[in-house]
Protein backbone atom coordinates (compact mmCIF):
# COMPACT_ATOMS: atom_id res chain seq x y z
CA UNK A 1 0.00 0.00 0.00
CA UNK A 2 1.14 3.51 -0.72
CA UNK A 3 -0.34 5.01 2.46
CA UNK A 4 -3.06 6.89 0.60
CA UNK A 5 -6.53 6.61 2.04
CA UNK A 6 -8.97 4.98 -0.38
CA UNK A 7 -12.11 6.95 -1.23
CA UNK A 8 -15.22 6.12 0.72
CA UNK A 9 -17.30 3.98 -1.61
CA UNK A 10 -20.63 3.84 0.14
CA UNK A 11 -22.82 5.82 2.47
CA UNK A 12 -22.46 3.44 5.42
CA UNK A 13 -18.68 3.83 5.29
CA UNK A 14 -19.08 7.59 5.10
CA UNK A 15 -21.55 7.53 7.99
CA UNK A 16 -19.02 5.58 10.05
CA UNK A 17 -16.37 8.15 9.20
CA UNK A 18 -18.66 10.99 10.35
CA UNK A 19 -19.29 9.21 13.65
CA UNK A 20 -15.59 8.48 14.15
CA UNK A 21 -14.52 12.06 13.40
CA UNK A 22 -17.14 13.57 15.71
CA UNK A 23 -16.30 11.11 18.50
CA UNK A 24 -12.57 11.75 18.13
CA UNK A 25 -12.93 15.52 18.07
CA UNK A 26 -15.24 15.62 21.09
CA UNK A 27 -13.54 12.88 23.10
CA UNK A 28 -16.72 10.79 23.17
CA UNK A 29 -17.45 7.19 22.30
CA UNK A 30 -18.92 6.39 18.90
CA UNK A 31 -21.96 4.96 20.71
CA UNK A 32 -22.57 8.33 22.43
CA UNK A 33 -22.44 10.06 19.06
CA UNK A 34 -24.82 7.56 17.46
CA UNK A 35 -27.34 7.86 20.33
CA UNK A 36 -27.51 11.66 20.30
CA UNK A 37 -30.84 13.01 18.97
CA UNK A 38 -28.87 15.79 17.26
CA UNK A 39 -25.15 16.42 16.85
CA UNK A 40 -25.78 19.82 18.43
CA UNK A 41 -26.91 18.00 21.60
CA UNK A 42 -23.41 16.60 22.05
CA UNK A 43 -21.21 18.45 24.54
CA UNK A 44 -18.70 20.57 22.63
CA UNK A 45 -20.31 20.23 19.21
CA UNK A 46 -19.98 23.83 18.10
CA UNK A 47 -18.69 25.76 15.11
CA UNK A 48 -15.13 24.59 15.75
CA UNK A 49 -16.29 20.97 15.77
CA UNK A 50 -18.19 21.56 12.52
CA UNK A 51 -15.04 22.89 10.86
CA UNK A 52 -12.90 20.00 12.15
CA UNK A 53 -15.39 17.36 11.00
CA UNK A 54 -15.90 19.03 7.62
CA UNK A 55 -12.16 19.33 6.99
CA UNK A 56 -11.62 15.71 7.97
CA UNK A 57 -14.37 14.52 5.65
CA UNK A 58 -13.19 16.68 2.76
CA UNK A 59 -9.70 15.24 3.16
CA UNK A 60 -11.02 11.68 3.47
CA UNK A 61 -13.38 11.88 0.49
CA UNK A 62 -11.35 14.17 -1.75
CA UNK A 63 -14.40 16.41 -2.21
CA UNK A 64 -14.77 20.01 -1.16
CA UNK A 65 -18.19 21.24 -0.09
CA UNK A 66 -19.17 24.61 -1.58
CA UNK A 67 -19.55 27.33 1.07
CA UNK A 68 -23.24 27.87 0.30
CA UNK A 69 -23.99 24.29 1.44
CA UNK A 70 -22.28 24.79 4.81
CA UNK A 71 -25.31 25.74 6.88
CA UNK A 72 -26.29 24.70 10.42
CA UNK A 73 -28.97 22.31 9.16
CA UNK A 74 -26.32 20.33 7.26
CA UNK A 75 -24.72 19.40 10.62
CA UNK A 76 -27.88 18.53 12.54
CA UNK A 77 -27.43 14.76 12.29
CA UNK A 78 -25.06 12.09 11.04
CA UNK A 79 -27.33 11.61 8.04
CA UNK A 80 -27.41 15.30 7.14
CA UNK A 81 -23.61 15.50 7.24
CA UNK A 82 -23.34 12.32 5.18
CA UNK A 83 -25.76 13.77 2.61
CA UNK A 84 -23.29 16.58 1.88
CA UNK A 85 -21.01 14.05 0.17
CA UNK A 86 -22.16 12.01 -2.81
CA UNK A 87 -20.79 8.46 -2.51
CA UNK A 88 -19.22 8.39 -5.95
CA UNK A 89 -18.77 12.12 -6.51
CA UNK A 90 -20.45 12.19 -9.93
CA UNK A 91 -19.65 15.04 -12.30
CA UNK A 92 -22.09 17.88 -11.89
CA UNK A 93 -22.71 17.10 -8.22
CA UNK A 94 -22.95 19.87 -5.64
CA UNK A 95 -19.50 19.19 -4.26
CA UNK A 96 -16.23 19.45 -6.09
CA UNK A 97 -13.16 17.31 -6.17
CA UNK A 98 -10.45 19.06 -4.23
CA UNK A 99 -8.10 20.97 -6.42
CA UNK A 100 -10.57 21.44 -9.26
CA UNK A 101 -12.56 24.51 -10.21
Amino acid sequence: MNGATPPLADMSALEGEVVALVAEHLGLSEEQVRRAPSLFDLPGFDSLAVVAVLEGLEERTGHEIPPERIVPEAFESIGSVTALFPPAGPPGSDCHEKGTA
